[in-house]
């Protein structure tokens, strides 16, 4: 059974510079999705963004990539995701950065 359909809402974890985004499925083909966000582009001035992902890369809420990242685009659950719920643990970072002069 497949839980994503047209008019599937589902949420962007961008991480720490974009936190969050709301969007919904707007179409679908046998390799993927295309999914329509809610927000303004800065550079275009567009209402909307229109962006396609591969079958597997919306995941469910919750879910996390294999090296534990939960950056991604999730299918939206009942509950209200805000950017004050998105905790980040400085000593589980994946960057890194050594700045020599």
């Amino acid at each position: 059974m497949n839980m994503i359909e047209v008019g599937t809402e589902v949420i962007g974890n961008w991480g720490v510079m974009h936190p969050i985004s709301e969007g919904v499925v707007v179409a679908m083909t046998e390799s993927g999705y295309t999914v329509e966000w809610a927000e303004e582009d800065e550079y275009s001035g567009a209402e909307t963004i229109i962006c396609s992902y591969p079958i597997g890369d919306i995941k469910r809420e919750g879910e996390t990539s294999i090296n534990g990242s939960s950056i991604g685009v999730f299918v939206k659950e009942d509950v209200e995701v805000t950017n004050d719920d998105i905790k980040m643990d400085p000593s589980k970072s994946l960057i890194s950065l050594n700045i020599f002069f």
